[in-house]
């Protein structure tokens, strides 16, 4: 990759698209720079694919949109009595 980057060529382009790798179960936070900075780019890539700009003829200007995804489990805000403060 070195060379590559020494004969003008940017390593960073030549990953072909966001399928070569799962982005909802790799956990990003392990990565070092130079491998999160490639999946960075494959999300770029990404996102400006799939990007509507106002001049787009499929914009549509404060488009809200309905989710039924239901109540979603998390955890944080259960009460646990080993961590709970006696006085509140």
């Amino acid at each position: 990759m070195i060379q590559d980057h020494m004969n003008g060529k940017d390593p960073l382009k030549q990953i072909p698209s966001a399928a070569k790798f799962d982005q909802e179960e790799e956990d990003l936070n392990k990565l070092d720079d130079y491998e999160l900075d490639k999946r960075k780019e494959i999300m770029d890539e990404e996102f400006e694919k799939n990007r509507i700009r106002p001049d787009d003829a499929n914009f549509e200007y404060d488009k809200e949109v309905e989710f039924d995804i239901g109540k979603v489990e998390s955890g944080w805000d259960e009460d646990d009595d080993e961590y709970s403060d006696p006085e509140f």
